[in-house]
């Protein structure tokens, strides 16, 4: 449904922080269905930025449990205490939070 506007449901500014932050490793960490989130990254021309991509697939607990967050940061090589995360749902958050 989105495959002629990916760029209209991109969050905005969301391209420009990836380039501008090249040099630090990034993950994504998803509920998300891994068709979707290859659709995505791929059609976004996005998959570049991200060294490590986790979807709720490869993990026992989706969010709110913070599994997905856990796994993301142990495959990245990076302590969860020295990870960022941005987040667009309460459950995104209240993961991310629970892992600290």
């Amino acid at each position: 449904m989105i495959s002629g506007s990916v760029e209209d449901v991109l969050v905005p500014g969301v391209r420009q922080f990836l380039e501008e932050f090249a040099d630090v490793p990034k993950a994504l960490a998803t509920n998300a269905e891994p068709a979707n989130v290859n659709f995505l990254l791929d059609r976004a021309r996005l998959r570049p930025h991200f060294r490590v991509v986790v979807d709720g697939h490869q993990v026992n607990e989706p969010k709110p449990h913070p599994e997905v967050y856990l796994r993301a940061s142990d495959l990245l090589g990076v302590a969860p205490a020295n990870c960022i995360v941005f987040e667009d749902s309460h459950s995104g958050v209240q993961s991310a939070l629970s892992q600290v």
